[in-house]
């Protein structure tokens, strides 16, 4: 099938509304159901994503950044979890419509997911193409023939050398780097509207994590898809995104676009990972890490989460959980003292 065709298949009638972003999340939260009682891991999140743009969502692990983009997938156990959000819309379509029909109809044909641990998401009992092509068979109904040329042709587009000799390897044949790169083959297969890629480089060496951006950012260019980063890597986030939403303990902290972050940063959680990271202050001072640890689900905490940590805190902090309040141009901060002054405490 000729790629043109192939794109135009795949995109179908996943066109939506021009005035609509391709995805927009609005209010989502997620409990996570243990013995003791619900625990609250994710808190009235939103932001949306337009085509050709790309959003990374930045935080420490266990932040929630994963179990936001899982939630928005319908990913989590339905036993042990419960999702509640004022809308959750791609291309118009509501995902948490009951009986899940809107979901199953996008995922993996207009949402690609890549994953963040290429040695073990592809199935070891699979050559690559046929996991490539299980996709295109079953989204675009290919035929076996058909199906295994795109494959052939994706493999060729992500930069795996020899493309059509390495189609009938096995995953163990490959380099971390070329597992991921089937990844990103396997998420681009239907031509999504909205890629989501989470912490596609861990593991991988710092080479091959920069020609693994390198290609991301090639294909967006190439195909306008929208691109939900999520990543502790800011050095990449620099370089990839539009804008940046900064998640602490399961709630946004900071919004902003990723010019005004980096010379204006105004949470000062979003101050400490800058001050933390070595991209950003090698050739100013020493490295500044954030003391403590990000709290757990059930730790009970009245006020701003982040409060314990906090070279800032005041007195409400400890009681009053700030709202994310606009404090200049499409640049929102939760914080009782922003704008502030990192310099003074």
């Amino acid at each position: 099938m000729d790629d043109t065709v192939a794109d135009e298949t795949a995109r179908g009638d996943m066109t939506g509304i021009a005035s609509e972003p391709v995805l927009r999340v609005d209010g989502l939260s997620v409990e996570f159901l243990t013995d003791p009682g619900p625990t609250r891991v994710v808190s009235d999140v939103s932001f949306a994503i337009g085509e050709g743009e790309t959003l990374s969502l930045v935080g420490e692990s266990g932040c929630g950044k994963s179990v936001t983009v899982m939630a928005i997938l319908g990913l989590l156990e339905a036993r042990r979890s419960r999702i509640a959000a004022r809308a959750v819309r791609f291309q118009g379509r509501d995902l948490l419509a009951p009986g899940g029909k809107a979901l199953r109809s996008v995922r993996g044909r207009g949402i690609g997911m890549i994953f963040q641990e290429p040695m073990t998401s592809l199935n070891p009992t699979m050559t690559v193409g046929e996991q490539i092509a299980e996709v295109l068979r079953f989204h675009l109904k290919l035929d076996r023939k058909a199906a295994r040329a795109r494959a052939i042709a994706l493999l060729d587009r992500v930069r795996i050398p020899r493309a059509a000799e390495r189609i009938d390897d096995y995953p163990f044949a490959f380099s971390g780097g070329m597992r991921q790169r089937v990844m990103i083959a396997m998420a681009l297969a239907c031509s999504p509207a909205l890629l989501i890629a989470d912490e596609p480089t861990t593991a991988l060496d710092v080479t091959v994590q920069a020609e693994i951006f390198d290609l991301l950012r090639e294909l967006q260019r190439e195909t306008k898809t929208a691109l939900l980063l999520i990543t502790h890597d800011l050095g990449a986030v620099a370089e990839m995104a539009d804008e940046v939403v900064v998640m602490y303990a399961g709630r946004i902290v900071e919004r902003s676009p990723i010019a005004e972050l980096f010379v204006r940063p105004e949470h000062p959680y979003t101050i400490g990972l800058l001050g933390a990271s070595p991209e950003w202050q090698s050739d100013k001072r020493r490295l500044t890490p954030i003391r403590g640890r990000v709290p757990l689900p059930g730790d009970r905490l009245d006020g701003c989460r982040f409060a314990p940590r906090c070279p800032f805190v005041v007195d409400r902090c400890n009681s009053e959980i700030p709202p994310l309040a606009e404090i200049g141009p499409l640049h929102e901060a939760a914080c009782w003292r922003a704008p502030l002054d990192p310099d003074q405490p």
